[in-house]
Protein backbone atom coordinates (compact mmCIF):
# COMPACT_ATOMS: atom_id res chain seq x y z
CA UNK A 1 0.00 0.00 0.00
CA UNK A 2 1.46 3.48 -0.89
CA UNK A 3 -0.52 6.70 -0.26
CA UNK A 4 -1.22 8.83 -2.86
CA UNK A 5 0.86 10.78 -4.57
CA UNK A 6 0.72 15.14 -4.04
CA UNK A 7 0.18 15.58 -7.96
CA UNK A 8 -1.61 17.84 -10.06
CA UNK A 9 -1.68 16.34 -13.70
CA UNK A 10 -1.53 18.95 -16.90
CA UNK A 11 -1.79 17.97 -20.35
CA UNK A 12 -0.75 21.25 -22.34
CA UNK A 13 0.59 24.75 -21.79
CA UNK A 14 -2.88 26.23 -21.86
CA UNK A 15 -4.01 23.96 -18.67
CA UNK A 16 -0.43 24.76 -16.92
CA UNK A 17 -1.19 28.41 -17.29
CA UNK A 18 -5.41 28.57 -15.95
CA UNK A 19 -3.60 26.20 -13.16
CA UNK A 20 -0.71 28.20 -12.43
CA UNK A 21 -2.91 31.64 -12.66
CA UNK A 22 -5.37 30.49 -10.00
CA UNK A 23 -2.92 28.92 -7.77
CA UNK A 24 -0.06 31.69 -7.37
CA UNK A 25 -0.86 32.53 -3.74
CA UNK A 26 -0.49 28.89 -3.04
CA UNK A 27 2.79 28.96 -4.90
CA UNK A 28 3.87 32.18 -3.54
CA UNK A 29 3.27 30.66 0.00
CA UNK A 30 5.58 27.70 -0.85
CA UNK A 31 8.56 29.72 -2.17
CA UNK A 32 8.38 32.14 1.27
CA UNK A 33 8.25 28.73 2.98
CA UNK A 34 11.10 27.41 1.74
CA UNK A 35 12.92 30.51 1.53
CA UNK A 36 12.21 30.78 5.24
CA UNK A 37 13.76 27.24 5.67
CA UNK A 38 16.93 28.15 4.35
CA UNK A 39 17.60 31.12 6.24
CA UNK A 40 16.16 29.61 9.38
CA UNK A 41 18.91 26.71 8.48
CA UNK A 42 16.51 24.17 9.09
CA UNK A 43 16.26 22.36 5.53
CA UNK A 44 19.28 20.76 6.49
CA UNK A 45 17.59 17.93 8.90
CA UNK A 46 14.08 18.03 8.35
CA UNK A 47 11.32 14.87 9.71
CA UNK A 48 9.25 13.46 7.40
CA UNK A 49 7.34 10.29 5.58
CA UNK A 50 9.04 8.18 3.16
CA UNK A 51 6.27 8.04 0.17
CA UNK A 52 7.86 4.31 -0.49
CA UNK A 53 7.47 2.41 3.13
CA UNK A 54 5.52 4.95 4.85
CA UNK A 55 7.74 4.98 7.68
CA UNK A 56 9.10 8.33 9.52
CA UNK A 57 12.02 9.11 7.60
CA UNK A 58 14.52 12.27 7.91
CA UNK A 59 15.32 14.46 4.85
CA UNK A 60 18.95 15.52 4.29
CA UNK A 61 20.38 18.20 2.58
CA UNK A 62 23.98 18.60 2.52
CA UNK A 63 24.23 21.48 -0.12
CA UNK A 64 25.48 25.74 1.28
CA UNK A 65 21.88 27.22 1.45
CA UNK A 66 23.20 29.62 -1.49
CA UNK A 67 23.34 26.69 -3.28
CA UNK A 68 20.27 25.03 -2.75
CA UNK A 69 18.77 22.59 -5.35
CA UNK A 70 15.80 20.81 -3.64
CA UNK A 71 14.95 18.38 -6.53
CA UNK A 72 18.25 16.86 -5.99
CA UNK A 73 18.94 16.81 -2.18
CA UNK A 74 16.37 16.21 0.57
CA UNK A 75 17.89 12.47 0.92
CA UNK A 76 15.67 10.13 2.94
CA UNK A 77 17.33 8.61 5.90
CA UNK A 78 17.95 4.90 4.61
CA UNK A 79 20.54 3.27 3.36
CA UNK A 80 20.37 3.82 -0.35
CA UNK A 81 19.89 7.65 0.48
CA UNK A 82 17.75 8.38 -2.65
CA UNK A 83 16.82 12.24 -3.45
CA UNK A 84 13.97 13.98 -3.54
CA UNK A 85 13.63 13.73 -7.34
CA UNK A 86 14.50 9.76 -7.12
CA UNK A 87 11.65 9.24 -4.23
CA UNK A 88 9.42 10.87 -6.04
CA UNK A 89 9.50 9.06 -9.30
CA UNK A 90 9.12 5.99 -7.50
CA UNK A 91 6.58 7.00 -5.36
CA UNK A 92 4.67 8.19 -8.28
CA UNK A 93 4.71 5.23 -10.38
CA UNK A 94 3.94 3.31 -7.42
CA UNK A 95 0.75 5.29 -6.93
CA UNK A 96 -0.46 5.00 -10.49
CA UNK A 97 0.23 0.70 -9.65
CA UNK A 98 3.01 0.63 -12.57
CA UNK A 99 5.30 -1.08 -9.81
CA UNK A 100 4.16 -4.69 -9.12
CA UNK A 101 5.34 -8.16 -9.27
CA UNK A 102 5.74 -9.56 -12.52
CA UNK A 103 6.17 -6.77 -14.38
CA UNK A 104 10.02 -5.64 -16.49
CA UNK A 105 11.62 -2.94 -15.68
CA UNK A 106 13.59 -0.42 -18.19
CA UNK A 107 15.64 2.40 -16.96
CA UNK A 108 17.79 4.50 -19.72
CA UNK A 109 20.83 6.80 -18.97
CA UNK A 110 23.53 6.72 -16.08
CA UNK A 111 23.38 3.96 -12.94
CA UNK A 112 20.70 5.61 -10.44
CA UNK A 113 19.39 4.81 -6.43
CA UNK A 114 16.27 3.90 -8.51
CA UNK A 115 17.77 0.94 -10.26
CA UNK A 116 19.43 -0.07 -6.91
CA UNK A 117 15.92 0.87 -4.92
CA UNK A 118 14.16 -1.87 -7.61
CA UNK A 119 16.89 -4.21 -7.70
CA UNK A 120 16.61 -4.12 -4.08
CA UNK A 121 12.63 -4.77 -4.46
CA UNK A 122 13.34 -7.74 -6.64
CA UNK A 123 11.88 -7.04 -9.55
CA UNK A 124 13.60 -7.39 -13.15
CA UNK A 125 15.72 -4.28 -14.33
CA UNK A 126 17.26 -3.82 -17.47
CA UNK A 127 19.58 -0.68 -18.00
CA UNK A 128 20.24 0.31 -21.61
CA UNK A 129 21.76 3.41 -21.12
CA UNK A 130 22.78 4.88 -24.76
CA UNK A 131 21.68 3.95 -28.49
CA UNK A 132 23.86 1.76 -30.30
CA UNK A 133 23.90 1.44 -33.90
CA UNK A 134 20.80 3.94 -33.68
CA UNK A 135 19.50 1.47 -31.03
CA UNK A 136 18.16 0.69 -27.15
CA UNK A 137 19.53 -3.07 -26.83
CA UNK A 138 16.26 -3.80 -25.63
CA UNK A 139 13.67 -6.53 -27.19
CA UNK A 140 10.22 -4.53 -28.59
CA UNK A 141 7.59 -4.34 -26.22
CA UNK A 142 9.98 -5.95 -23.41
CA UNK A 143 8.93 -3.84 -20.90
CA UNK A 144 6.16 -2.92 -18.99
CA UNK A 145 7.29 0.06 -17.66
CA UNK A 146 10.50 2.85 -19.02
CA UNK A 147 11.82 5.03 -16.95
CA UNK A 148 14.10 7.84 -18.15
CA UNK A 149 15.21 9.64 -15.00
CA UNK A 150 17.30 12.74 -16.43
CA UNK A 151 18.76 11.85 -18.94
CA UNK A 152 17.05 12.66 -22.40
CA UNK A 153 18.55 16.22 -22.53
CA UNK A 154 22.32 14.96 -23.04
CA UNK A 155 20.78 12.85 -25.94
CA UNK A 156 21.19 14.91 -29.45
CA UNK A 157 18.57 13.17 -31.65
CA UNK A 158 15.40 13.28 -29.30
CA UNK A 159 12.91 12.03 -31.69
CA UNK A 160 15.38 8.55 -32.04
CA UNK A 161 15.85 8.15 -28.88
CA UNK A 162 12.40 8.62 -28.06
CA UNK A 163 11.13 6.15 -30.42
CA UNK A 164 13.13 3.71 -29.27
CA UNK A 165 11.66 4.30 -25.97
CA UNK A 166 7.86 3.93 -27.65
CA UNK A 167 9.79 0.84 -29.28
CA UNK A 168 10.50 -0.93 -25.82
CA UNK A 169 7.32 -0.54 -24.12
CA UNK A 170 4.69 -2.72 -24.68
CA UNK A 171 1.28 -1.87 -25.49
CA UNK A 172 -0.34 -0.65 -22.20
CA UNK A 173 2.85 -0.30 -20.81
CA UNK A 174 4.26 2.83 -19.19
CA UNK A 175 6.66 5.53 -19.89
CA UNK A 176 8.31 8.13 -17.01
CA UNK A 177 10.19 10.85 -18.15
CA UNK A 178 12.00 13.62 -15.78
CA UNK A 179 13.52 16.07 -17.96
CA UNK A 180 15.12 20.06 -17.54
CA UNK A 181 11.65 21.62 -18.18
CA UNK A 182 10.68 24.96 -19.54
CA UNK A 183 7.30 25.36 -18.22
CA UNK A 184 6.54 29.00 -20.06
CA UNK A 185 8.28 27.82 -23.51
CA UNK A 186 5.70 25.90 -25.98
CA UNK A 187 8.63 24.58 -28.17
CA UNK A 188 12.49 22.62 -26.73
CA UNK A 189 15.32 25.33 -26.73
CA UNK A 190 18.38 23.19 -28.08
CA UNK A 191 22.12 24.00 -28.66
CA UNK A 192 24.48 22.10 -31.08
CA UNK A 193 27.97 21.31 -29.82
CA UNK A 194 30.29 19.17 -31.90
CA UNK A 195 30.84 15.94 -29.95
CA UNK A 196 33.27 13.29 -29.90
CA UNK A 197 33.39 10.84 -32.89
CA UNK A 198 31.10 8.29 -31.72
CA UNK A 199 29.49 9.83 -29.27
CA UNK A 200 25.69 9.33 -28.53
CA UNK A 201 25.02 11.87 -25.95
CA UNK A 202 26.81 14.57 -24.11
CA UNK A 203 28.31 15.60 -20.59
CA UNK A 204 26.83 18.92 -20.52
CA UNK A 205 22.94 19.80 -21.07
CA UNK A 206 21.76 19.88 -24.92
CA UNK A 207 17.99 20.78 -24.85
CA UNK A 208 15.67 22.90 -22.29
CA UNK A 209 12.30 20.89 -23.05
CA UNK A 210 9.19 22.67 -23.08
CA UNK A 211 5.49 21.57 -23.79
CA UNK A 212 6.60 20.16 -27.36
CA UNK A 213 7.75 17.06 -25.68
CA UNK A 214 4.36 16.14 -25.03
CA UNK A 215 2.90 16.66 -28.20
CA UNK A 216 6.24 14.17 -29.57
CA UNK A 217 4.99 11.30 -26.96
CA UNK A 218 1.72 11.15 -28.65
CA UNK A 219 3.29 11.44 -31.96
CA UNK A 220 5.51 8.16 -31.31
CA UNK A 221 2.29 6.58 -29.96
CA UNK A 222 1.75 7.01 -26.48
CA UNK A 223 -1.77 8.02 -25.22
CA UNK A 224 -2.57 9.93 -21.40
CA UNK A 225 0.31 12.01 -22.06
CA UNK A 226 1.24 14.50 -18.88
CA UNK A 227 3.11 16.43 -16.87
CA UNK A 228 2.28 15.61 -13.13
CA UNK A 229 3.58 18.49 -10.80
CA UNK A 230 3.82 17.75 -7.41
CA UNK A 231 4.87 19.55 -3.93
CA UNK A 232 5.09 18.39 -0.26
CA UNK A 233 6.79 19.06 2.83
CA UNK A 234 5.67 15.69 4.54
CA UNK A 235 7.36 13.49 2.00
CA UNK A 236 9.90 16.08 1.16
CA UNK A 237 8.93 17.01 -2.08
CA UNK A 238 10.16 20.72 -2.31
CA UNK A 239 10.99 23.26 -4.75
CA UNK A 240 9.31 24.96 -7.74
CA UNK A 241 7.47 23.20 -10.48
CA UNK A 242 8.82 19.66 -9.21
CA UNK A 243 7.21 17.86 -12.95
CA UNK A 244 7.02 13.81 -13.46
CA UNK A 245 6.20 13.56 -17.73
CA UNK A 246 4.12 10.42 -17.53
CA UNK A 247 2.51 8.63 -20.58
CA UNK A 248 0.76 5.21 -21.50
CA UNK A 249 1.86 2.99 -24.97
CA UNK A 250 -0.83 2.88 -27.17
Amino acid sequence: MTLRFPATRIASQDEFNAWSQSERPVFDQRWLYEQQQIKDGLSAVREGTCGLCLAPTVFRADAPAEARNWREELQCDCPMHLSNRERAILHFMQSRGAIVPGRQFALTGRESQIEAKLLDWGYEVLRVPRLLGGRLRVETGWADLVICADHLHHIPPVVGFVREIARAVRAGGDLCLTVPFDVNSPITKSRVIELPRGAVESAEPLHLFGWDLLDLLRDLGFAEVAANFYWSDEFGYLGPFNMIISAVRL
